[in-house]
Formats: C-alpha cells, sequence, structure tokens
C-alpha cells in the first residue's frame, strides 16, 4: 500500500450474464475492459460517457493509437523501443489529425496581424487541389448525393417556416438562394467542402423576432435585415484578422447543452401553442385570404369550416412524434440484423418533410416542428 501514489484510483472490472445468449459466450473481456481502464484518455471519455455510441467512439481512438501485433507472427525475443516521446493525453485530445505536433495551432493564439488565417492558409494549401478533384472520384458520390439532399431539405422545411414567420418576406426561394450562394462560396475558399449551410432552428427564431419589432415600430424589415447582415460580415472579418478562434478553447459543452436545451423549449412552446390555437378558431371570422390560406372555400359569405382539422393536426402530432422516436431506438432492437437496423434508422429524418392536403396544410400548421428537438 505504501507504493501506491496518493490520488490513485482502481477500477473493479465484473463479468456477468445476459439474458439473450443462449449459450455461453466466452471471451477476454475482463482484460480488455482492464486495458482499456488504464489509457487516461480513455478512462475520461468513460467516466463522462452517457450511452454507447460515446464508449464506441472512446474505444475507436484508443485503438486508433495502440499497436496491435499477432501471436506467433512475431518473435517474442524482439522487443520494441519505446519512442523518445510520449504524446500526453491533452495533446491527443486536441491534435486528433495526423499533422506535427508543433503545427496545432487551433487553440494557440497567434500574437500577428492575420497569423491564424496565415497559418491555416499554410495548412489547407497542399491538399487544396485534392479536395476538388476527389469530388469526382466514384466513391465520392454517395457523400456528394447525401450532402446535396442534406441541403435541399434544410432549404425547403426552414424556408417555408421563414415564410410563414416573415410573412413571405424569406420564403422557400429566398432561402434557395442563400444556400446555394453561402455554400459556393464556403466550399470553394473555407477549405470544408463537407459541412452543410443551411438555415437553423435559431436563424428561424431570431427572424422571427426581428421581423414582428419591425412591423410593431413601423421598421422595414428588408433593410434593417441587410444592414445586419453587413455589420455581421465585418465582424466576422474582424473575429477572423484578429484570431480571435482561439476562444473556443474556453467554450464547454455546458454552453452548447444550455443553448440547444432553450432552442428546443421555444420550438416546443411554439409548436403547442399553435396546436392549441386550432380548437377556437374562428373561421366565420377570416378574410377571404385567410379563408384561402388555411385551405377553406368560398359559401356565401362566410368560409366553409372544416371540423377535422385539429383531430387531424393532433393526431399527426403525436403520431410522428412517436414514430420518429421508435425509429430512433431501432438501432438498438434485436429485430433485424445490424445493417437492416442502421439503414431504417438513417431515414428516420425524411420522416419531417412536410407534405400539403386539403384539410390539415402542415406548412402553416407546423406541428411537426417540436420534432426537430427529438434528433
Amino acid at each position: 500500500m505504501k507504493k501506491i501514489p496518493r490520488d490513485a484510483e482502481a477500477s473493479n472490472v465484473l463479468i456477468g450474464e445476459v439474458d439473450f445468449l443462449d449459450k455461453p459466450f466466452v471471451s477476454f473481456i475482463g482484460r480488455a475492459i482492464a486495458t482499456l481502464m488504464v489509457d487516461d484518455l480513455f478512462s475520461d471519455v468513460a467516466y463522462k460517457a452517457r450511452d454507447r455510441e460515446d464508449l464506441i467512439a472512446g474505444v475507436d481512438e484508443f485503438l486508433d493509437e495502440v499497436i496491435v501485433l499477432p501471436p506467433g507472427e512475431w518473435d517474442p525475443k524482439i522487443r520494441i523501443e519505446p519512442p523518445k516521446k510520449v504524446p500526453s493525453a491533452e495533446m491527443r485530445c486536441v491534435c486528433t489529425f495526423s499533422y506535427p505536433l508543433n503545427e496545432c495551432f487551433y487553440y494557440i493564439l497567434v500574437v500577428m496581424f492575420c497569423g491564424g488565417l496565415w497559418l491555416d492558409i499554410k495548412r489547407k494549401i497542399p491538399w487544396y487541389c485534392s479536395d476538388i478533384y476527389d469530388g469526382v472520384h466514384i466513391q465520392s458520390i454517395s457523400a456528394v448525393l447525401f450532402i446535396y439532399l442534406g441541403c435541399i431539405t434544410n432549404a425547403i422545411t426552414f424556408g417555408g417556416l421563414l415564410g410563414d414567420a416573415t410573412d413571405n418576406y424569406q420564403g422557400v426561394m429566398e432561402s434557395f438562394l442563400g444556400t446555394a450562394l453561402a455554400g459556393t462560396v464556403f466550399c470553394l475558399f473555407g477549405g470544408q467542402p463537407l459541412i452543410i449551410l443551411s438555415s437553423t432552428g435559431p436563424i428561424l427564431i431570431f427572424e422571427k423576432l426581428l421581423y414582428e419589432f419591425c412591423k410593431n415600430n413601423d421598421v422595414d424589415y428588408m433593410e434593417l435585415r441587410l444592414w445586419i447582415g453587413l455589420h455581421s460580415c465585418v465582424q466576422c472579418f474582424v473575429l477572423v484578422l484578429s484570431d480571435a478562434s482561439y476562444i473556443i478553447r474556453y467554450m464547454t459543452r455546458f454552453t452548447e447543452e444550455g443553448f440547444s436545451s432553450l432552442i428546443s423549449f421555444i420550438f416546443i412552446s411554439d409548436a403547442i401553442k399553435k396546436m392549441l390555437n386550432l380548437t377556437d378558431m374562428g373561421y366565420s371570422q377570416l378574410s377571404k385570404k385567410e379563408c384561402l390560406k388555411f385551405g377553406g372555400s368560398l359559401v356565401g359569405k362566410a368560409c366553409k369550416y372544416v371540423p377535422d382539422l385539429a383531430l387531424m393536426s393532433f393526431i399527426l402530432f403525436f403520431g410522428t412524434y412517436s414514430m420518429t422516436i421508435s425509429l430512433k431506438k431501432f438501432k438498438f432492437s434485436r429485430y433485424f440484423p445490424t445493417k437492416v437496423s442502421n439503414a431504417v434508422r438513417s431515414q428516420h429524418l425524411s420522416l419531417y418533410y412536410p407534405r400539403r392536403s386539403q384539410y390539415v396544410l402542415f406548412l402553416i400548421i407546423p406541428a411537426w416542428s417540436s420534432l426537430l428537438c427529438s434528433v
């Protein structure tokens, strides 16, 4: 006990039985887990893991760094010399790419004008041409189609929501145009061609609040939005030139989770408010434009009442939510093999696409907007 250093930790590995195995399955689970827990980086991942995917990511990171020699194909008398310099766990967390340690400058403040931008260009320029001609390779077709569909679906979904929030000042066509221009410029000069650029939940909430502010104060919405865009552009240039990206090292996961919780709460509350407003809607008091907007038909002086609008909306709300949660958990079920369950789980996002109907207009009554929080 005297030889054990202070603040030392022990890991007790217990092996038990499970119900879904018909016969004994023996493997070196205890020895493998004990070897993993010796690594400092994997032990931190195991302490903070929330589900199976976090543990699998920690194992993959460990296997990327470890050297495995199969038995029988090498002489045990031959000893591998230890490396002259062993990288610490902190450097492994920061520098996970295959560049020299002295080039890991993402979280380092460069005390010079445009220093971070110059180092980024210097690091990216050798692979700039390969990023372009690798896109026409046969193996890149699936990734290109996935990114294309991801951009299209985001532009359609959030374009419809933006059109409802801003009275069609920014609709689907404007969302398509902005996504095309921003995506083209960023993919050519940003050095990250696999990033999907499109509208998100925070942008939708910001545009909605900005339009309500302009409407209540008699301010031109498009003119104010132009000045906000120019101000954001200048601010981004200043942040890049001053190498302010190193501040990200002080950001924690708590910041991201807090902001995501706020956005999720706003989406859920907005969806519930719209669902509750369907039950007491006075269709006889609607104007002709609003009558046609909600799918009604003109009969006499009043608008034709649709009695099943609220019922169908609630069925859509809870049915789609239940189906999405079930498909998301389908990966860990035992109904089909792993490849089949993964293929079904990867398609659960396609259920969010709005479809128009005669009675329920999903773009006008986006009850499925709260489902974005479940992904």
